[in-house]
Parts: C-alpha cells; sequence; structure tokens
C-alpha cells in the first residue's frame, strides 16, 4: 500500500480493515475481550502497523488515533474495529 492508499483517520482505517481482513481474522478479533486486544499485536495490529505505514510517513492516521507511537496506534485502531464488529455483526458471528 502507498502512503497516498493509506487510511488518514481511523475511521478510514476500519473500513478499509472491513474490506481487507477475512471471516477468520473477523471473527478471532471479535471474540477476544476487549481489554485482550493486546494479544493481537504481533497478528492483526502487526499488520495495522505495516500496511497503513504506522512506522513510516502516515502521521495523519496516528495523530487521529492520538496515540503516542504506532504500537498504542494499532491498538485505537483494533479496538475500533472491534467495536464495529460488536456493533454491526451482533450474534451472527458465532
Amino acid at each position: 500500500m502507498t502512503a497516498r492508499d493509506c487510511p488518514a483517520s481511523v475511521d478510514e482505517a476500519v473500513k478499509l480493515l472491513l474490506r481487507l481482513l477475512d471471516a477468520d481474522q473477523f471473527h478471532a478479533i471479535r471474540e477476544t475481550p476487549q481489554e485482550a486486544l493486546i494479544g493481537h499485536h504481533f497478528g492483526v495490529a502487526a499488520y495495522i502497523r505495516s500496511a497503513f505505514r504506522l512506522w513510516d510517513d502516515n502521521q495523519d492516521l496516528t495523530d487521529d488515533t492520538k496515540a503516542s507511537n504506532p504500537d498504542d496506534a494499532s491498538l485505537v485502531i483494533l479496538a475500533a474495529l472491534w467495536q464495529t464488529l460488536h456493533a454491526s455483526l451482533g450474534d451472527r458471528v458465532h
């Protein structure tokens, strides 16, 4: 993904993840308690940091998360995705 293609906001990042991730990933995220999302640090959160260029030049997205570093920013995005999955899918994921 080029810098131009990267999302500039948490909302844009969540919308893009909804298109990029597969059903198994959605299920794993949704089934994780929100306070345990750190468990995805080396999985989906690492993908977010890499694909959305949080360690490189996507300061707009990092700023929108209000996080102080890319690790924390990826968890803010993951938590927003978790909230979206819970709000939109309800119990249909099981």
